[in-house]
């Protein structure tokens, strides 16, 4: 799934697990919330070249960030 603007159209898709951007400028407040629609397809837009990056890491099982900031909240008990 992807999270986009359809209006703009320089902007890029972004990838969308349900709940924040792979890139995480959605619970950063990087971007206009009210603006941004969940689609199936990128629309024809490019994709946001980090959360591609965040993307090929988890196709990969490579640790991404989200992975370490997970270990570090839980404590070591529960990495």
């Amino acid at each position: 799934m992807y999270l986009l603007n359809p209006l703009k159209n320089k902007s890029a898709a972004h990838h969308w697990d349900g709940h924040d951007t792979l890139c995480r400028l959605f619970s950063t407040g990087g971007m206009t919330k009210r603006k941004q629609e969940i689609s199936s397809d990128t629309m024809g837009k490019p994709i946001c070249l980090m959360c591609s990056n965040v993307f090929r890491r988890l196709k990969m099982d490579v640790p991404t960030p989200r992975d370490y900031d997970h270990a570090i909240h839980k404590g070591p008990d529960h990495a």
